[in-house]
């Protein structure tokens, strides 16, 4: 698991990055630390417990990589490809994800909570115990995906599609939802109320 040492920066309460004793926010080599994680998560094998919050990456090729116990929190990724990659017990909350593909990933037991999702395809993705609590999704396609017991509570949700999927234990309670589609979906499955 990801390690919870916080900043050496008094009253930072923020987690170290990989190989330094700050967080990213106090780190002296910032340039350094980006390129290390931008790295490892292009380097399309799998990678365990790294941390790295509050950080931009862009442009990245991170088809097939095994994203497994990371925290990468609080961090901004515009036009990432993620296609095949898996995702397990990795903590992606509060992240902004502009334009990315998640295009037949494995997620399982992940957090994207509070995150915002902006024109993301998540088509053909098993998103297993994933849990995007309170998220804001614009424009985004979920079509044929397996939800089965994935958390969508509260989430705000704006010409969403989840077209053809199981949604066996997928919990959508108090969710907003505008020109969002089941179509195909055992929406009834789900919990709604």
């Amino acid at each position: 698991m990801f390690t919870f040492k916080t900043c050496a920066v008094q009253g930072c309460p923020g987690f170290v990055c990989n190989g330094h004793d700050t967080c990213f926010r106090h780190c002296d080599d910032q340039a350094g630390a980006l390129a290390y994680s931008a790295g490892r998560l292009a380097s399309h094998a799998r990678i365990d417990d790294m941390t790295i919050t509050n950080a931009e990456f862009q442009d990245l090729d991170c088809a097939k990589t095994q994203i497994v116990t990371c925290n990468l929190g609080f961090c901004t990724f515009r036009n990432i490809d993620f296609t095949g990659a898996k995702f397990v017990t990795a903590s992606l909350d509060f992240c902004l994800f502009d334009r990315c593909r998640f295009l037949d990933i494995d997620s399982r037991y992940s957090v994207f909570a509070g995150s915002k999702f902006i024109d993301c395809d998540f088509t053909g993705s098993m998103l297993l115990h994933t849990n995007f609590t309170g998220c804001d999704m614009i424009q985004c396609d979920f079509s044929s995906c397996d939800l089965y017991y994935s958390n969508y509570t509260s989430a705000h949700l704006r010409d969403v599609r989840f077209q053809d999927c199981n949604m066996k234990k997928a919990d959508f309670r108090y969710t907003d939802r505008r020109r969002v589609t089941f179509k195909y979906s055992n929406y009834e499955e789900a919990n709604f109320v």
